[in-house]
């Protein structure tokens, strides 16, 4: 009330009614901002009316509101006086996830992952809630823009690169921090292998990555990288046939390798969009991992009660959300629809993204996986490589529409990049 504009700078610091302790001071707060979204001066008398009309009764009276003023001298020292807010309301948050998390184990016994992973979700709410935004004027923007370039003719580089020559030049360097990255494609397209070959790539030039698999357990999935390292096709030895010796030595030439990677796997089936974001942080703080793989999209646990379509758009702005916050690349595998199928095969477009259209609005890069040709003859598919196409159908900060040829081989479940001359 000492300074109208005041009000205006506690919003953009992100005062909420549930800073206060006090209830009367919520209700007071609550009235002042909603006077001050109807552009009502707010002073002594207009509250007063104000208090009058308005079912706020825990307020008490115009003579709290005026005691309250008294107690400030001056708008001036509004920053402290949100900072103490600020702490003050954090502490008590705190306070109470700690006591919902003793009650939670008093009263779920053994379901300790399920308590750990919404603690740390709580916590990490607490610090993502309470973090600054900061504004730029035209100086900065302009200053940082011209650096950007600079760095970007001069070699130097904020993006990951994935060992992928044309896939890196494509992508501007590679795979930055912040970005969601969705690989598509129907079902048997490729998407898990593509995925575990690229994190390879990076894993080969000592990048640190994650890996959550909601479809395959890690077994499974250590047995494709391990094809994939190796190139042997471990699929074809059993009980009744054994590796050969120069396979062998392949094998344990790739397991070394595989051995002093920085890769983490997770092969929880059932995760929510909290719990993966949970594990992203741990990854983050305790492994240092640089860059996040999912797979896939629609097999995370939505909450219920919402259509299917508000599920996914839920987990899509989520996962984004993780990714601007850990300021990592996320690896987001999803499901392309029937449409492609029952159109002959045609070339993927954005639109053939299942059951979402927040999916596209929340991915920096979209790539789908097609085949480059006819792969079938007769339903029968064609045994040795074959030429996969990844369409780079969006693009948030580069060029899109191009296709990025590959070499899958089925039975190591390995993508290469074809070479620019083959190109």
């Amino acid at each position: 009330m000492l300074d109208n504009n005041a009000i205006d700078d506690a919003v953009t610091a992100g005062i909420k009614a549930d800073w206060f302790y006090d209830v009367r001071c919520r209700d007071l707060w609550l009235i002042i901002a909603k006077m001050r979204d109807d552009r009502v001066p707010i002073d002594l008398v207009t509250l007063s009316d104000r208090l009058k009309g308005d079912s706020f009764n825990r307020v008490g009276s115009i003579e709290f509101a005026s005691r309250a003023m008294d107690s400030v001298p001056s708008a001036a020292n509004l920053p402290y006086y949100l900072d103490i807010a600020r702490d003050k309301h954090r502490s008590r948050q705190l306070i109470e996830i700690n006591q919902d998390a003793i009650n939670t184990v008093y009263s779920q016994g053994g379901k300790i992952d399920a308590v750990l992973d919404g603690f740390e979700s709580r916590l990490m709410g607490i610090r993502s809630e309470h973090s600054t935004d900061s504004d730029s004027n035209g100086k900065q923007i302009a200053k940082s823009a011209i650096t950007l370039l600079q760095d970007r003719c001069a070699g130097k580089n904020d993006a990951i690169p994935t060992g992928w020559t044309r896939m890196d030049k494509i992508l501007r360097g590679g795979l930055r921090g912040g970005q969601i990255f969705v690989i598509a494609g129907r079902p048997g397209a490729g998407k898990t292998a593509f995925a575990l070959s690229l994190l390879s790539s990076l894993c080969s030039s000592g990048v640190p990555t994650g890996f959550i698999s909601l479809e395959m357990s890690a077994e499974e999935v250590g047995v494709r990288l391990l094809a994939i390292e190796s190139q042997v096709d471990v699929g074809r030895y059993d009980n009744q046939t054994q590796p050969t010796e120069g396979d062998m030595k392949k094998l344990a030439l790739a397991t070394a390798r595989i051995g002093k990677t920085k890769i983490l796997v997770n092969d929880r089936a059932s995760q929510t969009a909290q719990s993966i974001a949970a594990k992203a942080r741990r990854w983050v703080r305790t492994e240092g991992m640089k860059v996040l793989a999912v797979d896939y999209l629609q097999l995370i646990t939505a909450s219920e009660g919402r259509e299917r379509r508000e599920q996914i758009d839920a987990i899509s702005r989520s996962m984004k959300l993780l990714a601007k916050e850990l300021k990592i690349p996320i690896i987001l595998l999803a499901q392309l629809n029937r449409a492609i199928e029952r159109d002959g095969n045609r070339k993927p477009r954005l639109s053939d993204l299942r059951e979402s259209g927040a999916i596209e609005q929340d991915a920096d890069v979209v790539g789908m996986l097609y085949p480059a040709e006819q792969q079938e003859s007769n339903g029968v598919p064609q045994s040795g490589p074959r030429n996969i196409n990844l369409y780079i159908a969006k693009q948030r900060a580069g060029p899109s529409g191009s296709d990025v040829q590959f070499s899958f081989r089925p039975e190591l479940t390995r993508f290469d990049p074809v070479s620019l001359i083959d190109q």
